[in-house]
């Protein structure tokens, strides 16, 4: 009996192999396979580096001057560096970016609640980072996917990095409705004010 491999060309026998390190490296796997849950919606490994960057290099922009003293240092990796209280960076920022997860799945589905369209053309914080972002590639010579890339990691696409920022706006306009709402009201603060004369 023949065998049949021997008649075909032997690249054909290493596909399957380049096909995998192809999904696994070039990212296909992490935009598509959900990575973590937080109530009904799943996440994949793509979206969740989105927020654990965001959270990250929003940490390190607020805390420039202090890294030092706050023993973070951006050039080793966050898992090799531990807090004072023996927690690792790497466990910190992805602790935070799931509390991150679950507050913007929390927020959303408020958005009705207190009329707050998600819409791109009704949230223009979503318009100003993008074109600061589309600004940033333009002053520097780069695509927005690698501009992206090189913020929040290969598996971060330019449409994932726009899905993201869209639901990082509406967060914070529900956000602001939210906490408009529990500002007492003009009214309000000049009976409380005529009850408590004192103050």
């Amino acid at each position: 009996m023949e065998n049949r491999l021997a008649h075909l060309p032997r690249y054909l026998v290493f596909l399957p192999l380049i096909l995998f390190l192809i999904l696994l490296y070039g990212g296909i796997l992490q935009r598509f396979v959900p990575a973590l849950s937080v109530g009904e919606t799943k996440y994949t490994s793509a979206q969740f580096n989105y927020w654990y960057y965001e959270n990250y290099l929003d940490y390190v922009d607020a805390h420039y001057d202090e890294l030092d003293a706050l023993g973070l240092d951006t050039s080793r990796p966050l898992d090799k560096q531990t807090r004072e209280n023996g927690q690792t960076w790497e466990d910190y920022f992805r602790i935070r970016a799931e509390e991150m997860l679950r507050q913007t799945e929390v927020l959303l589905s408020l958005a009705d609640e207190y009329d707050v369209s998600l819409n791109a053309e009704d949230l223009p914080e979503y318009d100003q980072r993008l074109a600061d972002a589309d600004a940033e590639c333009a002053e520097s010579g780069v695509k927005l996917d690698d501009y992206v890339r090189s913020y929040y990691g290969y598996s971060v696409t330019a449409a994932n990095y726009k899905k993201q920022l869209l639901r990082e706006a509406g967060v914070d306009a529900v956000r602001a409705a939210v906490t408009e709402s529990l500002q007492p009201t003009q009214a309000e603060s000049e009976a409380y004010a005529a009850e408590h004369p004192e103050l």
